[in-house]
């Protein structure tokens, strides 16, 4: 698989350094070393140093040139190299084929002309297409959407496109090569193409953003339709940590996990509180949002190259450790049936099933849901260091337990579970009943303060739940959820 992403940023950065040279004579060195020697010879920095010093005369070297490029040389072309070594055989070569390109046309410079006959075309193409989206397939295999049809699949996609000022404010869209198919299926548009020759376009800062983010959503999106109904949990692994600022002081916030569908992306900070990427297709980011876009992005190209592209292998190997977890858990447990058992994987200390369900309800901790190979789910609770401590010297049934299984937040796939809802509500019910009237029908009944609260008919899927379990923990945490859901929930949406 081509990822055009990384082809286009690999680009940008190198105009970002080509930028930086003023010397005419200077730049050809430059373009001469970049179109030719550096992806067959440059293995690292120093070679790329070592080739400049070897080909550039010492007195055509500006100050300029040297600070950029020789002196500080980690902070210049550090980014650059990084993102030469990750192009996978295929994508050098088309990274090739534009930097020659590029010195044909005059580096970094795009032939207006090309793009306002793609304004002409499309304009044509819509005058004779009511449910039709035109695209133009560049040299380096990307396609192109601009005018209608970039307004067309912003409007249904949400796709940021980028406004070319050059070109009479027109919008521009850049598409990878597999973004076609999710614009024909999803929008069951008709998607006409145009074979062009161009490769590449360049417009100011705030274009390039809006084409560079188009990219991450085309990627995310690519993985949300291969993975259809299913719902697909991955650790970030620290990718989609973000730095909020309000009121000048600074915040990190941690995003370990993930979860991806067809229908949305969601990210879960340590407490299982949720924060949406996408819904549908109305997008909760902004091209202000690039980096994180960018992670997220990347994050789901890496388990979709590992995955071979076959949506039932995504995040199948955290899945798989999962389950590995889980049963080397209830191994344990089989020796501590009276005990609040948690395991010790390397650092990394848990607790599944009713003993996590007991310690997230009376410690204060999110309850998330792993993989397990006998239920297929099973409440799991990650326990922090202070509260280990705290839970072996409060509760005299609490074992701590190390298993010879390698774990890390990073090797988790998790997501929030639902009984959070009921464990964490403080409202005090009494008397909860749960119990079946002559019509069929399930009901829940409860007091609070002093006062009866009204029946409320359950549904079949909770009522399924709360007979699922016999009498113990699990089921009191799903009573609570029941009266969370009837009763607390339902009266903060009066309030609203």
């Amino acid at each position: 698989m081509i990822d055009f992403r990384k082809i286009r940023a690999t680009l940008r950065e190198l105009k970002r350094v080509y930028c930086l040279i003023n010397d005419d004579s200077e730049k050809k060195y430059f373009e001469q070393y970049f179109t030719i020697n550096a992806i067959v010879n440059c293995k690292n920095v120093i070679a790329l140093s070592s080739w400049l010093r070897a080909n550039v005369d010492d007195k055509m070297l500006s100050d300029v040139f040297e600070n950029a490029l020789m002196q500080e040389e980690k902070y210049v072309l550090g980014p650059l190299y990084l993102l030469m070594r990750g192009l996978n055989p295929n994508e050098r070569v088309l990274f090739v084929k534009a930097l020659r390109q590029m010195r044909e046309h005059g580096c970094f410079h795009f032939g207006y002309e090309s793009f306002e006959n793609m304004i002409d075309e499309t304009e044509q193409f819509h005058q004779e297409s009511n449910n039709g989206i035109l695209l133009f397939r560049g040299t380096l295999g990307c396609y192109m959407a601009v005018g209608k049809s970039a307004d067309l699949i912003y409007e249904k996609l949400g796709w940021q496109p980028a406004v070319n000022h050059y070109a009479n404010d027109s919008s521009c869209m850049f598409l990878c090569d597999y973004s076609p198919l999710i614009v024909g299926k999803v929008l069951e548009y008709k998607v006409s193409r145009q074979e062009l020759d161009f490769d590449h376009i360049i417009l100011d800062d705030e274009g390039e953003a809006c084409l560079e983010f188009s990219l991450q959503q085309q990627m995310m999106d690519y993985y949300r339709f291969l993975a259809d109904y299913d719902e697909i949990h991955l650790p970030t692994c620290g990718l989609a940590d973000i730095c909020v600022e309000e009121d000048g002081v600074k915040e990190d916030i941690q995003f370990p996990f993930i979860q991806v569908s067809g229908s949305s992306i969601c990210m879960f900070n340590a407490m299982a509180q949720n924060y949406l990427v996408v819904s549908g297709h109305s997008w909760m980011l902004s091209p202000e949002d690039l980096p994180l876009a960018n992670r997220l992005a990347d994050l789901l190209y890496m388990d979709l190259s590992l995955s071979d592209n076959k949506s039932e292998s995504f995040g199948q190997r955290y899945r798989v450790h999962g389950e590995k977890c889980c049963d080397a858990f209830f191994d344990v447990k089989d020796r501590y049936q009276d005990s609040f058992l948690m395991a010790d994987y390397h650092g990394v200390v848990e607790s599944y099933g009713d003993d996590a369900v007991w310690l997230a309800w009376h410690y204060k901790m999110p309850l998330w849901c792993r993989s397990d190979p006998e239920t297929g789910v099973s409440p799991m609770v990650i326990i922090p260091p202070e509260k280990v401590t705290k839970i072996l010297e409060d509760e005299p049934k609490a074992v701590l337990e190390a298993i010879d299984i390698d774990d890390s937040v990073d090797r988790m796939a998790l997501w929030p579970n639902s009984l959070n809802n009921g464990l964490q509500d403080t409202t005090e019910y009494k008397h909860p009943r749960v119990y079946k009237r002559k019509d069929g029908k399930c009901v829940v009944t409860a007091s609070l303060n002093g006062k009866s609260l009204p029946q409320r008919i359950l549904k079949d899927e909770m009522v399924s739940l709360y007979e699922r379990y016999p009498e113990g923990v699990m089921k009191k945490a799903v009573l609570k959820l029941i009266l969370w859901y009837v009763y607390t929930l339902k009266e903060d949406r009066k309030r609203r």
